[in-house]
């Protein structure tokens, strides 16, 4: 029974990581007012249905899956069933979807192959589920131990069975996208400006449904195609669009990958780095380099161009926040810059030529009201410049430590949600990075604790409510109270009681006021 419900496992694993993105893709409504008949309506409406019916077919291919792994085999062939005429219902729902739009054309022959595999492994799986039922019903005389050999072996050959029909039906499902998506990129070669603006439109909207169709836009010439829309001269008025679809499918490796084989680095720096461009298109330009060297995206892709333009793209980064009256463009462009600081290739250098921190600080100082997510960025950035010697130097004379002592004091609203209250605690952390880097000089650190810094870092570190039980912003603090410490000597801290955050070992300090104290008994 245990490898059988293993394998059942490894099968629902297989199923959720390989099928889940494309199957249960959040259907976005439609925008009538970017509907246009001159190009193919049909393409996006159809990736929606494609994803509406794949969906009812991936909650019966769940239900199956729950009971071999509960070991139900009675509920086995009845939920077997249900999953063939499902997939049978979805097959048929397919020709006629495209036979409606596609009149005058075939479907692929690598879709019919593959609704013919697909329908042969049905097939096995209603003979595999009617000779266990008859086994069952033939057998109920033997003995328990027999039985319970016999029935892991039919449990084993449907979970094989299920298995192939899960790799068949997802591979399926990507040539049906596939096919819908083709249609979309073609358009972009097309020398009507109203048709290539619906298509970009088309593929923004797809790509916001996240990862697997951005693979598949990517994988099939869609970060190409919007290049040559930003390329393209008589297309201009499109450009802004395609650079926003271009960050859209930018969000996984293969888009970032495919843009710089096509020379899109270069291309966005050059519309980033051109000062006759309006303000508008240099701000999407920002938002695309912001998507590419994100954090966040699994196996961050190192980009050899990006180094290769840095110094001229943090100029124009810093010059766009200095210039931008719009909060949303200084966001891009300060996730773009802080972002820029955690690669290699001279960033940090190439933001004290361009007096970045300068800009950053002053933004700080003069908009007290600024977003949780551009105070993230502001932190990020000064955190990593303070690791340079050179650029903590101009942070201290630009007034950074009050500005850092001002985030530090940030801390989630009741109304924030979920996403602003990670963010408000990246907040204090990077902010106490950055007081404990700057904290190597001792006049800093002297700085730090006249103004109420060193108070606020024990605050965040005794009282895990401050800090949103967040063990990540205790370290950064007890590494901040560590350095004041070692600069100004403990006797400077001992009268405000912060003896157990400074005199034991590091890791006796996390332990004491640690928000997961039981996982380390």
């Amino acid at each position: 029974n245990g490898s059988v419900s293993q394998w059942v496992k490894e099968l629902r694993v297989l199923y959720e990581a390989e099928c889940m993105n494309t199957l249960q893709s959040k259907s976005l409504p439609g925008d009538p007012a970017r509907r246009h008949a001159s190009t193919p309506p049909s393409a996006r409406h159809a990736v929606r249905a494609i994803q509406r019916r794949a969906h009812a077919v991936s909650t019966e291919f769940a239900r199956l899956c729950q009971r071999l792994e509960w070991l139900d085999l009675g509920e086995v062939p009845p939920l077997a069933e249900s999953l063939v005429e499902h997939i049978n219902t979805f097959l048929k729902d397919y020709t006629t979807q495209w036979t409606a739009a596609h009149p005058h054309l075939q479907p692929q022959s690598s879709l019919s192959r593959q609704s013919k595999v697909i329908r042969q492994i049905c097939e096995r799986l209603r003979e595999v589920c009617q000779s266990k039922k008859e086994e069952e019903e033939e057998e109920e005389e033997k003995k328990e131990k027999e039985e319970n050999n016999a029935s892991q072996q039919e449990t084993r050959q449907v979970v094989q069975v299920v298995t192939a029909l899960g790799h068949a039906f997802t591979k399926l499902v990507d040539l049906m996208l596939s096919r819908e998506i083709k249609e979309v990129v073609r358009v972009l070669e097309e020398t009507r400006e109203e048709e290539v603006k619906a298509a970009v439109s088309h593929l923004t909207a797809l790509g916001v449904d996240g990862g697997h169709i951005c693979r598949l836009i990517a994988r099939l010439g869609g970060v190409r195609g919007l290049l040559g829309v930003c390329l393209e001269p008589r297309l201009r008025q499109v450009r802004v669009a395609a650079l926003r679809a271009l960050a859209t499918v930018s969000c996984v490796v293969e888009g970032i990958v495919e843009l710089e084989k096509a020379g899109g680095v270069e291309v966005v720096a050059e519309v980033l780095c051109d000062e006759e461009c309006c303000e508008e298109e240099r701000s999407e330009a920002a938002g695309v380099l912001a998507q590419i060297t994100s954090p966040w995206v699994e196996n961050t892709h190192r980009l050899p161009a990006l180094t290769a333009h840095m110094s001229p793209i943090v100029h124009a980064l810093t010059a766009l926040a200095r210039c931008t009256r719009s909060a949303e463009i200084f966001l891009l462009a300060s996730a773009a810059l802080a972002n820029l600081t955690f690669l290699d290739g001279g960033s940090v250098e190439a933001m004290r030529k361009a007096g970045t921190s300068r800009v950053l600080l002053k933004a700080a100082t003069d908009s007290p009201n600024i977003s949780i997510f551009t105070k993230d960025q502001i932190a990020t950035v000064l955190a990593n410049l303070a690791g340079s010697q050179e650029a903590a130097e101009e942070v201290v004379e630009e007034d950074g430590v009050s500005v850092l002592l001002s985030l530090l004091n940030t801390r989630p609203a009741p109304t924030h949600r979920l996403p602003e209250v990670a963010t408000a605690e990246r907040v204090q952390q990077k902010s106490a990075i950055a007081l404990s880097r700057l904290c190597r000089d001792s006049s800093v650190a002297r700085q730090v604790a006249k103004f109420g810094g060193a108070e606020r870092l024990i605050r965040l570190c005794k009282d895990e409510h401050e800090r949103n039980h967040s063990d990540a912003v205790l370290v950064a603090c007890l590494a901040a109270l560590r350095k004041m410490a070692s600069s100004l000597g403990s006797e400077e801290l001992r009268g405000m009681d912060a003896t157990e955050l400074v005199e034991p070992r590091l890791l006796d300090s996390f332990l004491i006021y640690s928000s997961r104290q039981e996982s380390y008994v």
